[in-house]
């Protein structure tokens, strides 16, 4: 009934809502149709606001076709509707049947195949009529540009939304999708790249007005982002964009530090940062670009997440010690004024130090926060390092509370009938910075011998500190579970913080973020700690086993066969540790299997 009025219901403000309602749920071959009537339209539909969004549900609708499940769907569904038929039919009506299942198969199949040919010729008229730039600048068509590129690239078209945009974004556009193309489709990739190769055709003055475009710049942004950076054209593009003038075979550094300042293009520049090779990167960016200006940088609203990016991209030991020396005597200034992210990526790229360099990082990050306590722009001065870094405020009656309330819990679990049991006190949340914990959490990554500093930072902490670390999803993941998934050579640091909370890890047990903490200390702990853990579990099972996740721990720490017999439990976690050593072992040897023959074939070849 549509057939022919697709362009002209995709304009109207009603009827589109209904358009889109049902390409949600056509077909390769009813998809197809909707495309080849629409294409004589296609610049008009895409300008058009009714119409714009019409085309991005089509290539929305083409991307689940061509690489997600609908056609898996259609077969399980297909499978259902024959399973309710009975069976009574006759072995003639089932072969007649898995005919037709095999001839429909065909047919969408073909659907299919005509389905990526529509895409390809889409691709191919934008590109060699030049309507993709004017589409750049339009505040409707640069929308469907950025589906029609995420299609070719093999990713969603379709927007994150709501927790699930929050879950994946980490800081640059598209990010959540990865990186490189998926599609694995000879033919869409060589599409994706004509749109590169077209760049290449433009003036170094277009390729810099596009990408400083709050319109276009996210669409040259998905371009460079999921083409190849060794394809020839992504670097005569880059020369466009950085080069000081037209046909320039370096980055200019001037230019860079205008499009880092740039709200727009440094989205961009992020993105080639972490596109390109690590030659790319050491040659074109780093020696030329950011060395000698990383404090400038640093201090910049919007540079310095373009640095936060470049030290991100640190491969080498001499790149990170240079980074170090220019940076190191402003961290305390970093700092004071709240710029944790630039430290969070120079501890991240510190695991390609040496661990002199490593230790220096530390120091002088234990120094910085220390004088940012000082300075009193940041809280009071009480409190340790990582208390401070963290913004951790914990009230200064907690501790006597908590201590008051352990002996009223105690007496009252006398005079309480055996049956009859008390909930546990409920924790206090505390707000702790997101970044801070990431910072503590990259240090502690670092070797124990160069992170000494914020180890004894951490062990010097109090138990309500402590406490308050392991109830909070922020820094429960980042800091504690961390801390205890440490080497044994920080197994000090470990048994100290155990000790501190052993009259706190029942209550811990029950609390959804502070089990996490429990169970990971357990895992990765020494026949000492692991006691530890379960003689605190054992003395109150009874209570923690009311909760989802005290029930679980108890299983995963296997309490009850403790509680029977320490020496078959003993017994149990020791073969269980072996195990896992075991088959640890077993993954490194396969590992180092495969990277030897691997080398045996490529001499041989």
């Amino acid at each position: 009934e549509l057939h022919g009025h697709e362009a002209s219901l995709a304009c109207s403000r009603r009827t589109s809502y209904v358009l889109e309602a049902l390409l949600k749920e056509a077909n390769a071959r009813q998809l197809s149709g909707v495309m080849e009537q629409c294409k004589a339209y296609f610049g008009f539909l895409c300008s058009n606001r009714q119409g714009s969004h019409v085309v991005q549900s089509v290539l929305t609708r083409a991307f689940a076709l061509l690489f997600g499940a609908a056609g898996a769907e259609t077969n399980a569904n297909s499978d259902a509707n024959a399973g309710n038929e009975d069976n009574e039919n006759d072995e003639e009506e089932d072969e007649d049947k898995e005919d037709e299942d095999k001839e429909d198969a065909a047919a969408e199949k073909a659907a299919k195949a005509t389905l990526r040919e529509l895409v390809a010729d889409l691709c191919r008229l934008i590109v060699s009529k030049g309507l993709w730039w004017d589409m750049l600048f339009d505040p409707c068509a640069t929308h469907v540009l950025r589906s029609l590129i995420s299609l070719l690239a093999g990713k969603d078209p379709s927007p994150l939304k709501g927790k699930k945009k929050r879950a994946t974004h980490d800081g640059d556009f598209g990010a959540s999708r990865g990186r490189t193309s998926t599609s694995g489709d000879s033919e869409l990739t060589a599409s994706l790249h004509s749109f590169l190769v077209d760049m290449t055709k433009w003036e170094a003055s277009d390729v810099k007005r596009a990408c400083g475009d709050a319109q276009a710049s996210p669409v040259i942004q998905l371009v460079l982002q999921y083409t190849s950076p060794r394809h020839k054209s992504w670097g005569a593009v880059l020369l466009k964009l950085l080069g000081a003038a037209e046909g320039a075979t370096e980055c200019d550094p001037v230019v860079f530090a205008q499009f880092t300042r740039d709200p727009v293009a440094s989205h961009a520049l992020q993105i080639i940062i972490k596109s390109c090779d690590n030659k790319t990167f050491g040659e074109f960016f780093f020696d030329s670009c950011f060395k000698g200006n990383m404090v400038a940088l640093c201090e910049h609203r919007v540079a310095n997440f373009v640095l936060q990016s470049g030290l991100a991209c640190l491969r080498t030991q001499q790149q990170f010690e240079e980074a170090l020396e220019e940076l190191e005597p402003e961290l305390t200034t970093s700092l004071l004024h709240n710029k944790l992210g630039v430290v969070w990526r120079l501890c991240q790229a510190a695991q390609h130090g040496t661990k002199q360099s490593q230790s220096q990082l530390c120091r002088a990050i234990v120094r910085g926060i220390r004088a940012r306590a000082a300075s009193g722009r940041h809280g009071s001065g009480g409190g340790g390092a990582i208390e401070l870094l963290l913004e951790l405020k914990v009230a200064e009656n907690t501790a006597s509370d908590d201590a008051d309330g352990a002996k009223a819990e105690g007496s009252d679990d006398k005079n309480k009938p055996s049956g009859e049991e008390t909930a546990f006190p409920a924790f206090e949340r505390v707000s702790v910075s997101l970044v801070g914990a990431k910072v503590a959490s990259a240090l502690l990554e670092l070797p124990p011998e160069a992170s000494r500093t914020v180890l004894e930072s951490i062990a010097g902490m109090s138990a309500a500190a402590l406490k308050q670390c392991c109830i909070d999803p922020v820094a429960g993941k980042q800091v504690m579970e961390t801390l205890m998934d440490a080497p044994v050579a920080a197994a000090w640091v470990k048994q100290r913080v155990l000790q501190k909370l052993k009259d706190d890890i029942a209550a811990l047990a029950t609390n959804r973020f502070g089990w996490h903490v429990i169970r990971k200390a357990y895992d990765s702990g020494t026949p000492k700690e692991r006691t530890i853990v379960v003689k605190a579990l054992a003395k109150k099972e009874r209570r923690i086993a009311g909760s989802t996740q005290g029930a679980k721990l108890l299983k995963h720490c296997k309490v009850t066969l403790f509680k029977k017999s320490p020496e078959q439990w003993e017994a149990a976690t020791k073969h269980s540790g072996t195990k896992k050593r075991k088959a640890l072992l077993d993954g490194m040897l396969d590992d180092l299997n495969a990277v030897a023959s691997s080398s045996k074939r490529t001499k041989s070849g």
